[in-house]
């Protein structure tokens, strides 16, 4: 089996810098821009869920075309680093449009909204479908893509703490020193444009000429004349590439925990505000030790891949992480050490699917090149990112309506029961049912590291016109 060189300190801190830029816009605008567009806009709550929703349908919509273009490119800088690039402005440009209090009609206010956040997802489809592509390609070994991820995870901690930690304490300070609630909040998105901004910048370059796995692939080149032979052609490798058993059963997963994962941080700052009305400086605590919760598990997370193999160690953390929500959900949430220890039982299962789930997607493309002959991981990485569109959207729009229906009044501090008890229910149990549909789809999930090895083996050899044992590889295809 060929042997893999170790990767660089420099390219792991290289590549990993942009984690911070996809956390800290992605956790941003997820956390915050529903309550910001119905407690401090004033939008109606099914409407600002529906803005939110329409976004996530067009990052879905994007996504897939620019994993095709990105795999189809040819540049003297990459396939993916352009794409870094190019997005890096627009991305950072479109938080702050999004987070400015604009004195504007109910139509227009929507009409607003709704643009912006259709530039934020364009924008981040565009880098973040190459960026996830790019690591699979900067090393092809099972072992060193999860330490890889495992660097990203960590700048993806940093990116977490600047957008939704960092926001709360700075919009508390502000307000307490005469700011208003719209400025403090223009202020605290300006803060994640800069740093979204400029580590997407820093990965772009750091990681030149970084693109060299898997050269013995060539690009396929197509002459695509028109519109419709594009499309054709797109979703007929679209379409070859869902046919993969491994890919249908990590997309079914990835779209049932970001449901989970974007319901409970959209609705943290609802259930802290509301249900236990908690002041601006403790609800910056609970995110803060929410956060650094995530890094702590990490170590736990890579010994038990190492041991256990990614799938059996996504399915321990998250069989543990789901118990732990139930038993909230049963006990109830009533004080702050209540939460901090609900963060910290939620976060083992977040961490675990933002270090594991990626690097497991990864793997598919081996399974891919086996089948097809080709290498297409910005397709593959992008069927990842229109999970998360669409999750996204489901989760934000089934929380405008829950919020709506039960009578969600942004105009006034102190809810009603039945508002609180929904409040909560989106914090807790219906997180954990899309959590444990997660759980379900991966324990189908084929790829163990044993048969990875085997792949790579059967990969070697017919690349050099050897026979080799198909058998065992007939399970993961």
């Amino acid at each position: 089996m060929a042997e893999y060189k170790k990767i660089s300190m420099g390219t792991k801190f290289g590549y990993a810098a942009a984690a911070l830029g996809d956390a800290c816009s992605y956790t941003f605008i997820g956390a915050f821009l529903l309550f910001f567009l119905t407690s401090v806009v004033g939008i109606n709550p099914i409407i600002a869920g529906t803005i939110a929703a329409i976004g996530g349908i067009w990052n879905s919509v994007c996504s897939p075309v620019i994993g095709y273009v990105s795999d189809k490119s040819v540049s003297k800088y990459g396939r993916r680093r352009p794409f870094l690039l190019a997005a890096a402005f627009p991305l950072g440009i479109s938080i702050v449009m999004l987070f400015s209090n604009m004195d504007l009609s109910e139509t227009l206010k929507v009409l607003y909204y709704g643009a912006f956040v259709i530039i934020f997802w364009s924008s981040f489809s565009s880098f973040y479908v190459p960026y996830l592509a790019f690591g699979a390609e900067i090393t092809g070994d099972y072992s060193e893509r999860t330490v890889l991820r495992f660097y990203a995870y960590v700048f993806n901690f940093i990116g977490a703490v600047i957008g939704v930690v960092f926001p709360t304490f700075l919009v508390d300070y502000l307000c307490s020193r005469g700011a208003t609630t719209e400025k403090a909040w223009q202020s605290a998105a300006m803060i994640v444009c800069i740093f979204t901004t400029v580590s997407i910048l820093v990965t772009w370059y750091c990681t030149k000429n970084k693109e060299k796995v898997r050269d013995r692939v060539p690009i396929e080149k197509k002459n695509q004349t028109s519109v419709y032979s594009f499309m054709s052609s797109m979703i007929k490798e679209y379409w070859e590439i869902l046919q993969l058993k491994p890919i249908r059963y990590l997309i079914g997963g990835s779209i049932f925990y970001l449901v989970a994962g974007t319901m409970v941080n959209s609705d943290r700052m609802y259930f802290l505000t509301y249900n236990l009305g908690m002041d601006p400086g403790v609800v910056s605590r609970v995110y803060l030790v929410a956060s650094v919760s995530g890094v702590v598990f990490s170590p736990f997370i890579i010994g038990c891949s190492n041991i256990l193999d990614k799938r059996k160690a996504y399915i321990l953390c998250s069989a543990v992480s789901f118990t732990g929500i139930i038993i909230a959900w049963i006990t109830g949430i009533h004080s702050f050490w209540g939460v901090i220890a609900y963060s910290f039982i939620f976060s083992l299962g977040n961490s675990c699917y933002w270090q594991l789930f990626p690097a497991m997607i990864y793997d598919v493309c081996e399974v891919d090149e086996l089948v097809s002959g080709q290498r297409r991981e910005g397709i593959i990485m992008s069927v990842q990112s229109l999970s998360e569109a669409l999750s996204s959207a489901v989760a934000v729009q089934i929380l405008g309506i829950i919020l709506g229906l039960s009578g969600f009044d942004g105009d006034v501090s102190v809810q009603a029961e039945l508002t609180l008890g929904w409040i909560s229910n989106c914090f807790t149990i219906i997180p954990a049912v899309f959590m444990l549909l997660t759980i379900v789809m991966v324990i189908k999930y084929p790829i163990t590291k044993k048969r990875y090895i085997l792949m790579q083996l059967a990969l070697e050899k017919r690349n050099k016109g050897e026979e080799y044992e198909a058998e065992e590889l007939k399970k993961l295809i």
